[in-house]
């Protein structure tokens, strides 16, 4: 069963930030092109955030790893695209990746995380390159209103990631002090039932010869005088 929830919650959680990352990219999509005037940027987040229905399908047949799977590819694959039509690495999108690297560290598996690592360190590397030998180069444009825009919105994307991870830690903060009470109840049931007699629940001979070497150390210790008494209960039971 805590299996099961601790999967619910996580899946919970993904569709959570799969529809977070939707809305902002379809608006994104329409105040990109009131700002712009231009169909470029608008057509690429509009198709990355339509294509981002795969992974809520995908999450709804409870395919964790094949969801993460999907959102990173299509999103990774949409804001590359916009850096490569647009400003290259002087496009505000650039801080997208960060973004999109830790959501590769939360959703992803570790094959994952790596090829998303892989693929935008190299797409970095390559508009860099292509920059510096005019092979692929980038016109730079004047600051406009799209610039703050997609920053708010990159924003309001890494939120997202960041209250799944206050979340998560939460919860697991939480599971771990309940495992700690409850490990401690059993440690005082288990050295209660070594101590005591299963029937009549007084002390054993196990907890009697404790107290007596606890009592003959003190002696030694302190030069005390101390009596003891012995009940033979032997036939105390039935």
């Amino acid at each position: 069963m805590a299996n099961f929830n601790d999967q619910f919650n996580v899946r919970a959680r993904m569709r959570e930030v799969f529809i977070g990352t939707n809305i902002i990219l379809i608006v994104g999509a329409l105040s990109n092109y009131l700002a712009l005037k231009t169909l470029t940027v608008p057509i690429v987040l509009l198709i990355t955030g339509l294509a981002n229905v795969v992974p809520l399908l995908t999450l709804a047949k409870d395919k964790l790893d094949l969801s993460s799977a999907f959102y990173l590819s299509i999103t990774i694959s949409g804001v590359t695209a916009m850096l490569w039509l647009n400003e290259g690495l002087r496009d505000s999108a650039i801080f997208a990746y960060p973004a999109l690297m830790t959501y590769a560290a939360i959703l992803g598996t570790r094959v994952q995380f790596i090829v998303a690592t892989i693929v935008m360190t190299s797409s970095t590397f390559l508009l860099g390159v292509g920059d510096v030998t005019g092979i692929f180069p980038h016109e730079i444009g004047k600051l406009t209103w799209s610039d703050p825009i997609n920053m708010a919105l990159i924003l309001l994307i890494l939120s997202f990631g960041l209250r799944f991870i206050l979340t998560e830690l939460k919860d697991l903060t939480s599971k771990l002090s309940q495992q700690v009470e409850e490990v401690e109840s059993s440690r005082q049931a288990i050295q209660h039932m070594a101590h005591h007699d299963s029937l009549t629940r007084l002390p054993n001979r196990v907890l009697a010869q404790d107290r007596f070497n606890h009592a003959i150390t003190q002696v030694d210790r302190k030069d005390i005088t101390i009596a003891i008494m012995f009940l033979d209960l032997d036939r105390f039971k039935p």
